[in-house]
């Protein structure tokens, strides 16, 4: 079902007390992949509520048009978190940055201090400004779709040679900040998940291996969840 004020469904503990987590998002990867990559790293039961979006090929799911149109997503759009404790109103939480970030605040997902978790939400940013870039090319004329990936994919080593930079002031192996898996190590997989050919990719971090070991770490802890996922056209 889609957005309702009912509190079933399935359980989490957040803060010690008994939470029900609702993720609304068309059945697609895009916005919502990395906040269920993060509650299943979290180790966190959650509904996965996907709805339908005809015009972009998913056409099972709940009905869109009137959970929009009854107002209760706060901005009117997905992603959208609904939290719930029993017997109160449900807590809409929008905006996908947001939500990957209080997932990954309440599933430990962040160092243990302000000062690396900020060092995180920054390698976060720089995944989600490349993720922009790429998601981009694919609403592009047909006729400029090969010149613009080119570009991204030409760009991608400067990319890398800065973020090891970062992982190697600030990680223990595999990981970008610390000894253990943050927002920043999930959004770089995000990012190389996203792509549809990752040939060109894998060429570019070969030379990286820090960085690969970040990805490598990350797969291996949502080996279970990417084989078991729903099939999604992005």
């Amino acid at each position: 079902t889609g957005i309702n004020a009912e509190y079933g469904g399935l359980t989490m503990s957040l803060g010690g007390n008994k939470e029900t987590l609702k993720l609304h998002y068309f059945g697609l990867k895009a916005r919502g992949e990395l906040s269920r990559m993060l509650l299943t790293l979290a180790g966190k039961q959650f509904q996965d509520v996907r709805y339908a979006a005809p015009h972009l090929g998913v056409k099972e799911g709940v009905e869109y048009g009137p959970v929009k149109a009854s107002g209760a997503l706060p901005f009117g759009q997905l992603p959208v978190l609904e939290v719930a404790h029993s017997g109160q109103q449900s807590i809409f939480i929008a905006q996908s940055h947001a939500i990957e970030r209080f997932i990954a605040r309440e599933g430990g997902l962040y160092p243990g201090d302000n000062l690396h978790s900020a060092l995180v939400d920054s390698i976060h940013e720089q995944f989600v400004d490349l993720g922009t870039s790429w998601g981009q090319i694919f609403w592009k004329p047909e006729a400029e779709k090969e010149e613009a990936r080119k570009k991204w994919f030409e760009a991608l080593p400067g990319h890398f040679a800065n973020l090891e930079k970062l992982q190697k002031r600030y990680g223990k192996e595999g990981h970008f900040v610390g000894d253990k898996i943050t927002l920043a190590d999930v959004a770089f997989y995000r990012l190389y998940d996203a792509m549809d050919d990752h040939t060109k990719f894998d060429a570019a971090i070969s030379s990286h291996a820090p960085l690969k070991a970040i990805l490598d770490n990350v797969k291996k802890s949502l080996e279970k969840y990417l084989s078991s996922r729903p099939a999604s056209p992005f």
